[in-house]
């Protein structure tokens, strides 16, 4: 039996697990994943999906808690332009 991509579609934009795909189609993992680039069809989101991204408010709040775990070296290492600076390298182009 050929599976169409119209049985597959039907079941790709659900929030089905590939598990329960692949049982209702009768494939393996490779299968599906077969399939799925037969049909041109887009990455499945694993987990639960996200239902909305945070607001600016709530990602600052997130990262100054974050920062305050931080200790002092560490801090200074995720400091954009801390105390190790840029190193320049110098080179010598052979003329050829």
């Amino acid at each position: 039996m050929q599976i169409t991509r119209e049985q597959v579609e039907s079941l790709w934009y659900t929030p089905k697990k590939n598990a329960e795909l692949q049982k209702e189609l009768g494939v393996s993992v490779y299968g599906l994943w077969m399939l799925k680039k037969k049909f041109g069809l887009p990455h499945r989101p694993c987990g639960t999906p996200y239902t909305d991204d945070p607001d600016e408010k709530t990602i600052a709040a997130l990262c100054l808690a974050a920062q305050a775990k931080w200790t002092p070296a560490e801090r200074e290492r995720r400091r954009v332009g801390g105390a190790g600076g840029v190193t320049m390298r110098k080179f010598r182009l052979a003329a050829h």
